[in-house]
């Protein structure tokens, strides 16, 4: 198409550009594989209301510049060191779907909005990875494998940020965390009174403590299921003080975009949670699981169900691991 077949497209008034925007948030919505709106009748209506306007506020000031829209999804941060529940510390077919969707999201919005949208993977591995004892080198070949997808499939609408990036005078990784806890205002004591006092709060920490609770589970399976459960909480607390400073750093970071997250409670969070690989389980990630095909169809399945299942451990023609399910 060129230049002046895409200019003409380009909306120019108030309306169209409401409307467009609202067709531009619906596609968003629908990339999701769990029903985000059955999530917002449980919230107040009044929140939702206002949380819905203000995403389409942001894509349309984008729009009213003709830039592309600006997408972050914070997540990607490192395979699961539990064995029960992943392959290896690399990205397999888990993560090639879950990129290619995200991908397939700025091509969409590209194909009735020529400036098309792009996401910035705002990886966290390094902010937390030490509280989960996954070494730094890991976080490494993961981010450069995830990166060698999107080079390697043409996904372009994506790219990637790390915490070294806003911090280049540190010497190393751990002085990068270290700079970036004494840049945030969030207060650990903060963190474990909102879980105490807020609903929402109270299930990101119990979603998280699962996940922690699980790999500890996999990881000393000589401790008994009482101290698993003790340690997974302080470690939840951690990762949660964490995250919710990273996000915190990216919404400032990226003042106009529309934020995603990997987890179903983002409206409450100023974020849209996007479920990118089908799951039973809406908590489910691809750092966090595998593929399994059944028939036509991916989804997200831990290790250890996998090999009770009648599957056999694949590769695709690209090189990712995924198993299939047999008869």
């Amino acid at each position: 198409m060129d230049e002046i077949s895409q200019l003409n497209l380009l909306p120019t008034h108030t309306t169209e550009r409401s409307r467009l925007a609202q067709k531009i948030l619906d596609m968003a919505l629908s990339f999701s594989y769990y029903n985000l709106f059955e999530r917002v009748s449980e919230t107040c209506s009044t929140q939702a209301e206002q949380f819905f306007a203000h995403q389409r506020h942001l894509i349309r000031r984008q729009l009213e510049k003709n830039n592309p829209i600006s997408f972050t999804y914070i997540g990607f941060p490192a395979k699961s060191p539990n064995r029960d529940k992943t392959i290896s510390h690399l990205p397999d077919m888990a993560e090639f779907l879950a990129l290619s969707r995200l991908n397939h999201l700025t091509e969409s919005v590209q194909s009735i909005y020529p400036p098309g949208a792009k996401v910035v993977i705002c990886q966290d591995g390094h902010v937390f990875n030490d509280i989960l004892q996954i070494p730094d080198q890991q976080v490494d070949d993961y981010v450069h494998a995830l990166q060698a997808i999107c080079h390697e499939n043409q996904l372009t609408g994506i790219s990637f940020t790390q915490l070294g990036q806003y911090f280049p005078k540190a010497n190393n990784y751990e002085e990068q965390r270290a700079q970036f806890i004494r840049s945030s205002p969030m207060m650990l004591e903060d963190i474990r009174q909102s879980i105490r006092h807020k609903t929402m709060e109270n299930m990101l920490f119990k979603g998280i403590h699962r996940l922690m609770y699980e790999d500890l589970i996999g990881l000393e399976p000589d401790h008994s299921r009482t101290y698993h459960r003790n340690q997974a909480k302080d470690l939840a607390l951690s990762v949660m003080h964490r995250y919710i400073a990273w996000e915190y750093f990216i919404h400032h970071q990226f003042p106009d975009a529309v934020h995603f997250s990997p987890h179903p409670l983002s409206i409450e969070f100023s974020r849209i949670g996007l479920q990118l690989v089908p799951s039973h389980d809406s908590w489910a990630t691809p750092w966090h699981h595998a593929a399994i095909l059944d028939g036509s169809a991916y989804s997200l399945v831990k290790y250890k169900s996998a090999v009770k299942k009648n599957t056999i451990l694949k590769q695709s023609s690209q090189g990712y691991a995924y198993f299939e399910l047999i008869g």
